[in-house]
């Protein structure tokens, strides 16, 4: 009965590998598909996903069982290194190479002429297939899941990262647009709130780049067009205060904001500036948006943005030639001398009575030391050691578990019905830190202390 009972688990593990990286898969999981398509081999760590998903690890194997189990696969290749039987590392790959990149109805816009997107990589953005005129959705996207199989949707309409930065290893098969110019309108646009002129702007650009149809049918505007942040901008919070969902209601003791740990609970007083910025860019940073709110007025200052170009991740690979993307050591200079002309102060001048940053998670301070590092940049700026994690702040002052923008955005009734963002491109970092300054404006609306949640932690 032992040897039955291990024998089913061993299949299931097969079953399930072969699924994660089976075409099917692929072609909707962000996470896996990134994995496949990081090296030109195909060969994907083991260690990089089995403890981060879920039915894996309720199947409770190690990477030894896993290795022999798939030396049995028909879909998958391992290589893997035993030292006396115990497996120290272990790779997969597909014996079938992946070349697709899947996107809701993807051949109908291919001839489409000009009203489709150019598939040139230097042109002026490359193609996704029509989304489907009979379909019932107003906003047309790709829909990938995530590592934890929620549904994560990505629109074709938004600008590429990547390829702004410098290089988009997906090349002809990203299924985001490849176009300085619309991205440069966009940015434009998202530095000058509220303006006409680079509103039209923008809207010719998106013409160009997409195609006045594909525009239309997504209605992108005036969706994506940037507004100047106060607390009077008007939103639909009038619904966060009402008791129908239960995730959010406040617990007895969820408003004391004024804590005294360091690591994990706020402390100290709201700062007179608040820096809200969220990175972009998985192994180095792409984008560095920031937008200053002033607490005491409860409006915005001022916005910064730079793409940045990757120290190593494009070593090797044939650069964009028109991409903005500029390194991180000028990125950071740029941002010092920008902060001085905004708020009179540099970078290295702040400290966490006047100014601090505010992140979405404690991921991106972090993530500047780790950038510092590979740009070789021998110091920090030391601002960079603490900051405001918004998703902290909310559930100590709300009750509840926050995981994410889009958790706190349906707090303010700022999801469609679809839970989407109403406002930009999600994951477009520009659109992404202005979301997330609504968020800040209600606390500070309702008169609860922002403080400092988040502190980096040298190793010893």
């Amino acid at each position: 009965m032992l040897a039955m009972d291990e024998s089913n688990v061993d299949a299931k593990l097969r079953r399930q590998i072969e699924y994660y990286f089976s075409d099917r898969n692929l072609a909707r999981d962000a996470f896996f598909r990134d994995l496949v398509m990081a090296t030109s081999s195909g060969w994907v760590d083991l260690a990089s996903f089995k403890d981060g998903c879920n039915r894996l690890k309720a199947l409770d194997a190690d990477e030894t069982q896993i290795a022999s189990v798939l030396r049995t696969s028909s879909e998958l290749e391992v290589e893997a290194t035993f030292d006396q039987g115990i497996c120290t590392s272990c790779r997969i790959r597909r014996k079938r190479p992946f070349t697709g990149v899947w996107s809701a109805g993807n051949d109908a816009r291919a001839s489409a002429g000009n009203n489709g997107r150019n598939t040139n990589d230097q042109g002026k953005g490359k193609g996704k297939g029509d989304k489907g005129k009979g379909t019932s959705s107003a906003e047309p996207q790709t829909q990938v899941t995530n590592r934890t199989g929620g549904a994560v949707y990505m629109e074709d309409e938004s600008p590429c990262g990547y390829y702004l930065a410098g290089c988009c290893q997906y090349g002809t098969r990203c299924h985001k647009c490849h176009s300085t110019a619309y991205a440069l309108a966009i940015r434009e646009d998202w530095l000058h709130p509220g303006n006409p002129e680079t509103q039209e702007s923008l809207r010719a650009a998106a013409y160009e780049a997409l195609g006045k149809d594909a525009v239309e049918e997504a209605r992108l505007f005036p969706r994506v067009f940037s507004r100047r942040l106060d607390a009077s901008t008007k939103t639909t919070a009038a619904r966060a205060n009402g008791g129908g969902n239960r995730r959010w209601n406040s617990s007895s003791n969820a408003g004391a904001s004024a804590a005294s740990r360091v690591g994990g609970q706020a402390v100290g007083r709201t700062p007179k500036y608040i820096l809200v910025f969220d990175l972009e860019g998985k192994n180095e940073i792409i984008e560095f948006p920031l937008i200053v709110i002033d607490t005491h007025l409860k409006q915005e200052v001022g916005r910064f943005q730079r793409f940045v170009r990757p120290a190593k991740l494009f070593e090797g690979e044939t650069l964009v030639p028109d991409a903005p993307g500029i390194p991180f050591q000028v990125v950071l200079e740029e941002l010092s001398d920008w902060l001085n002309a905004t708020i009179g102060r540099r970078l290295e001048q702040l400290d966490p009575s006047f100014a601090l940053f505010l992140t979405c998670g404690d991921w991106d301070c972090k993530h500047v030391h780790t950038q510092c590092k590979i740009s070789e940049i021998a110091r920090p700026p030391a601002i960079f050691a603490h900051w405001i994690n918004i998703k902290r702040t909310y559930s100590q002052v709300y009750g509840g578990d926050f995981r994410g923008m889009k958790s706190m955005l349906a707090r303010l009734g700022m999801l469609d019905a679809k839970g989407n963002v109403r406002y930009g491109f999600h994951h477009l970092g520009m659109h992404d830190v202005e979301n997330i300054c609504y968020c800040l404006l209600h606390l500070l609306k309702e008169g609860h202390e922002v403080l400092e949640n988040g502190i980096w932690y040298k190793p010893s």
